[in-house]
């Protein structure tokens, strides 16, 4: 086989493993029911943003944010830098703003909150810029009264400063570039550490490379205020030569030339940023960099086997375990292995609470996996879904966490979306024709914007699980409607979300005998967004009693999952996914 395989290399830094989103609320009403869509806080789907270690964003503000008792200002204009190489948002506001909080989540999402304000900027901005990918907005509600929400998603981990116009009409929102000063070297214990200085503490991208053995530390949004190679002293052990330059107008490179494969640990100080490299303890296993296959060489006690590993996919978590049949630390060694390519992170040995060895797959994007063997080796191949599956379709249990849905009867409809996803899940996985996907799998929040995203990644089919409801003025109103948006690619694609509204509509008045509300055309975020056929089902009324009565049995939540199966198993009859 024609391989470029290299070992694996240990890593020593902790990436978060909880991802925070945005917040949003949004006024889509439909026919006068309650919307059900509202956009609340939310986990993320999306992977992190860092490459590899500790790469958030860090807020080097300079003025406070003080507040001041004015009348609600409308929020009404978002200025955009004029090109790529200016990175200044301005928020402007028509009379003096009140108050501004801010907050930076663990996924490199930068939340500024403008209390008692009137909404009235569009609802999504999409970039063309190195370092933002979009810009969010929404109104809100919260002890003040309305206000009105702006979300900037970060790609990088750059430093960033808020500062308010002296009139109190404008916040303007700035990534700033930092300035390297200085990068030392030198021998601590076992380990050969590199320290960068810079204006502002430097948000390390460190990427590992083989053939030759390298280190390549990108910081974006800098410049390097030195520019040379340096052969290390004689007394350092890993690290042969440091080259420092300036990659483009945007990043500043450091280039670290290895004796051999190095585990990497990262400390933060002050302005300065320390990365210290010790030797890698790991054997007999390597990764194809060209296949995403990771190599583990059989023992002589014939304990690897394909048989004898177990697989735990974590998918919403970008997170695959493979179980060992035994403790192979004395063959396999321990640690936190960087692949660091487009489809993974990194790989991490370890043992479990029964101890046996697993390799944790840290994942970029969703992955499927498969197993083969030969007699010296296990061979694991990570690929997109689709290259796998021919059928994936994508189940979205609506809400979650923070945002219950509607409530009626004693029922909260983000339990029984999730219920009866789980119960859809479980009869699409017993049939193995078509494999499935869910937005969440436990009471979270995904984000309203990440669940068509991460749809059209890996899916051929959306379906967005809801109960619906009415206010107090209508109780009686009761029955099954499903919702589509027409895409401008429903003609390529050969069938369209509309032709997949009316299967699921009849599936789900077939399965349950519901009164048909018929199908609607609507732009609810989770279909507008996704470029696949997409339906969101509103099963039954909370708000009536007796459609109540029956979502609050299993049975009926059941028959509402097998009649959502039914509807998609005649969806793929119809339709074979074009990719």
């Amino acid at each position: 086989m024609n391989r470029k395989i290299f070992f694996l290399r240990l890593v020593g830094l902790a990436v978060a493993a909880a991802i925070f989103g945005s917040c949003f609320t949004s006024a889509l009403a439909a026919s006068g029911e309650i919307e059900d869509e509202s956009m609340e806080s939310s986990i993320s789907l999306l992977p992190s943003l860092s490459e590899f270690g500790t790469n958030l964003a860090r807020d080097v503000s300079e003025q406070m944010l003080t507040s001041e008792n004015n009348p609600r200002a409308s929020i009404n204009q978002l200025i955009l830098p004029a090109d790529e190489t200016t990175h200044e948002y301005v928020i402007k506001a028509e009379s003096p703003i009140t108050r501004v909080s801010k907050q930076l989540l663990d996924d490199n999402r930068l939340v500024l909150d403008f209390h008692n304000s009137i909404w009235g900027l569009d609802e999504v901005y999409q970039l063309s810029d190195p370092v933002i990918s979009r810009i969010r907005t929404g109104k809100m509600n919260d002890d003040e009264g309305e206000l009105t929400r702006v979300v900037f998603d970060l790609k990088k981990g750059v430093s960033y400063s808020v500062g308010m116009s002296a009139d109190r009409r404008s916040v303007t929102v700035r990534i700033e570039r930092n300035v390297i000063t200085s990068v030392k070297f030198r021998p601590e214990g076992n380990a050969d550490a590199i320290v960068i200085e810079g204006r502002y503490i430097p948000v390390l991208s460190v990427f590992p490379l083989s053939s030759p053995e390298r280190i390549v530390i990108d910081i974006p949004i800098a410049v390097m205020g030195l520019s040379a190679t340096y052969m290390t002293a004689s007394q350092m052990k890993h690290v042969r030569s440091v080259t420092t330059e300036q990659l483009d107008n945007d990043t500043a490179r450091i280039t670290l030339k290895m004796n051999r494969v190095v585990s990497i640990k990262a400390e933060y100080e002050g302005t300065s940023a320390k990365l210290l490299l010790e030797a890698a303890s790991y054997k007999n296993i390597y990764y194809d960099s060209d296949n995403k296959t990771i190599s583990i060489r059989k023992d002589s006690g014939s304990l690897i086997s394909s048989s004898s590993t177990s697989m735990d996919d974590k998918y919403n978590e970008y997170r695959c375990t493979f179980t060992l049949s035994s403790d192979l630390s004395f063959w396999l060694g321990y640690g936190e292995l960087v692949a660091n390519d487009s489809l993974l992170k990194s790989i991490s040995i370890s043992q479990s609470q029964s101890g046996k060895t697993q390799l944790v797959f840290q994942e970029k994007q969703v992955l499927a996996f498969s197993m083969t063997e030969d007699n010296e080796f296990l061979y694991i191949k990570a690929m997109a879904p689709k290259e796998k599956y021919p059928k994936i379709v994508v189940i979205d249990p609506g809400h979650g966490a923070s945002d219950p849905g509607a409530r009626a009867n004693g029922l909260v409809e983000k339990d029984l979306n999730l219920d009866v996803s789980r119960r859809l899940m479980q009869l699409i996985e017993a049939d193995g024709k078509i494999k499935a996907y869910a937005t969440r799998t436990t009471d979270v929040k995904p984000d309203l914007y990440d669940r068509p995203a991460w749809a059209n990644k890996i899916g051929d089919l959306f379906v967005s699980i809801h109960m619906n409801a009415m206010g107090s003025n209508n109780v009686a109103a009761n029955g099954t409607e499903v919702y589509y948006y027409p895409h401008s690619n429903d003609s390529q694609l050969g069938f369209s979300s509309r032709e997949f509204a009316s299967i699921m509509q009849s599936s789900l008045l077939n399965g349950l005998g519901s009164y048909d509300r018929k199908i609607h055309s609507n732009r609810f975020v989770v279909i507008r967004y996704t470029t696949i056929p997409a339906v969101l089902c509103e099963i039954g009324f909370l708000t009536n009693a007796a459609e109540a009565a029956k979502l609050a049995t299993e049975e009926y939540r059941q028959m509402s999952a097998q009649s959502l199966y039914n509807g998609i198993l005649r969806a793929f009859e119809s339709y074979t996914p074009k990719r």
